[in-house]
């Protein structure tokens, strides 16, 4: 009887970690500045541990090469929305308002460590759980986006 119910706590316990060993949230925790992407988008997120995220609206101008904050793209200059996240398994479901469906779903691909940095991997999943759109972050300190090492690259 002590294995078996030793056997199924190990069981339980293993349950919803992540790639790099951690609880799925204890590896979301913090802030990550994404890679950004061809269009410019190069959003910084907070991950909380009182399931908010905070998404923090960043463009890199690649032919100005600057930063802009909020999206160049559209007339919604918005700089940061609050958001909650609930996880299940694998996938974080992004809710505004407390709403009942996630206006977007991730998956989390895994958290890893690569020259002196901490990246995240995640998936954007649609409605029909098919995976869309992969994004990288990279953990930071600063809500500060990764756009001008990009630019001394051009």
């Amino acid at each position: 009887m002590k294995k078996a119910f030793v056997a199924g706590a190990l069981a339980i316990s293993f349950c919803g970690y992540g790639f790099a060993g951690n609880n799925i949230k204890d590896d979301l925790i913090g802030t990550w500045a994404m890679v950004p992407t061809i269009e410019g988008s190069a959003h910084v997120i907070e991950f909380r541990p009182d399931n908010t995220e905070h998404f923090h609206i960043f463009t890199c101008d690649w032919l100005n090469k600057k930063v802009i904050k909020g999206d160049m793209f559209s007339e919604q200059q918005a700089e940061k929305y609050i958001y909650t996240y609930k996880i299940s398994d694998d996938l974080i479901s992004i809710t505004f308002n407390n709403e009942k469906e996630p206006f977007v779903t991730l998956k989390f691909k895994g958290v890893e460590k690569k020259r002196n940095r901490t990246f995240l991997k995640l998936t954007e999943i649609d409605k029909r759980r098919n995976e869309n759109i992969d994004f990288s972050y990279v953990k930071t300190d600063k809500i500060q986006p990764l756009c001008p090492p990009y630019f001394e690259k051009e």
